[in-house]
């Protein structure tokens, strides 16, 4: 592996860590932050 392919690599990765934070902050707003959040917590007690 040379320095190049690692750093095109990083790259995207951090880009997709980038976009997939925007896509899920933004389905999180779209479908109600209290309601993601009480889903959670319901969730996270039942185990």
């Amino acid at each position: 592996m040379t320095l190049g392919t690692v750093a095109r690599i990083s790259a995207y990765y951090m880009l997709f860590v980038v976009v997939g934070g925007l896509a899920s902050s933004l389905w999180a707003i779209g479908s109600g932050q209290s309601g993601a959040s009480t889903a959670n917590m319901m969730a996270a007690s039942e185990h």
